[in-house]
């Protein structure tokens, strides 16, 4: 999925499950849950160039812009993408 936008929805808009997606380039801002997951258990996703800000965190795990919620993002590739993630997983960057 690539160039896409996600703005002022009520859940996180961009979710990621399953094996071997890429995202780039998609923008999520001012949305009430993360703004883009990876879920645990989805593998081999490639997240690249995405730019996420203001969202929130109706799940209540602190709210992030980018969260990966796998193991230490487990086989999940993020790069250069912007946005707050969780300090813990150096490895969604």
């Amino acid at each position: 999925m690539s160039r896409n936008v996600a703005l002022g929805n009520l859940d996180n808009r961009f979710r990621v499950s399953g094996i071997s997606n890429t995202l780039t380039r998609n923008n999520a801002n001012d949305n009430l849950d993360d703004g883009i997951e990876v879920e645990n258990g989805a593998t081999d996703n490639s997240l690249a160039r995405n730019a996420a800000s203001r969202n929130g965190s109706a799940d209540n795990d602190g709210g992030f812009d980018l969260e990966d919620d796998n193991f230490l993002c487990d086989t999940n590739t993020w790069k250069n993408n912007t946005g707050i993630s969780d300090p813990s997983k150096p490895c969604v960057q």
